[in-house]
């Protein structure tokens, strides 16, 4: 469709092809059709789940970090946190896997974009579009904080758009548990 051929933006970076890797065609039962985006933790690709038939978003967690225990435990925990959200303001999470040591997590796909990508075409928006966002988003964190995760991340490419336009809170890679106890409550060294 048209509106996926937009440049999508995730985490610090906007999508780019990396010709120094090759990129994955499959993880596990979903096949990756293009590179959407790049962030610290890893790449997000346009999937494809051929047992429900719909397009999914399908983040790979870089394989370097992989190797990393605390890396690997954090991308887990991200999965899971999110996973036991459901509120119409945070992306869905459907599956999350291993394939020949890759690890994944398959999402809810925004095919909107990135409120940043909006703002970097739009420059402006109108008040009523900027309150609207605004909001969403809030009600996004309002549901994490209650469910006691703090997302530590919010920011314009952070805020993704379905179709229709509905705000999905991104991203919970740096987020935190209020428990103390969690595998979320992991802060990488050097990191304020």
């Amino acid at each position: 469709p048209n509106h996926l051929s937009q440049t999508f933006s995730v985490g610090d970076s906007t999508a780019q092809t990396n010709r120094d890797s090759v990129a994955p065609t499959r993880m596990g039962e979903y096949e990756l059709r293009r590179l959407l985006g790049k962030g610290g933790m890893g790449e997000v690709y346009l999937g494809y789940d051929p047992r429900i038939e719909r397009e999914v978003a399908v983040k790979v967690l870089h394989a370097e970090l992989a190797e990393d225990t605390v890396s690997r435990k954090r991308f887990t925990a991200e999965a899971k946190a999110v996973g036991r959200l459901n509120h119409p303001n945070v992306i869905a999470i459907y599956d999350i896997g291993e394939d020949q040591g890759r690890h994944f997590i398959v999402m809810e796909l925004a095919p909107g974009g990135s409120v940043g990508h909006l703002l970097q075409h739009e420059m402006r928006l109108p008040f009523d579009e900027a309150r609207r966002i605004a909001v969403e988003a809030a009600r996004g964190l309002g549901a994490a904080h209650q469910a006691g995760l703090i997302h530590r991340d919010v920011k314009p490419e952070n805020l993704m758009l379905s179709s229709d336009g509905v705000v999905k809170l991104v991203d919970f890679g740096l987020s935190k548990w209020i428990d103390q106890g969690s595998e979320l409550a992991l802060t990488r060294t050097g990191v304020v």
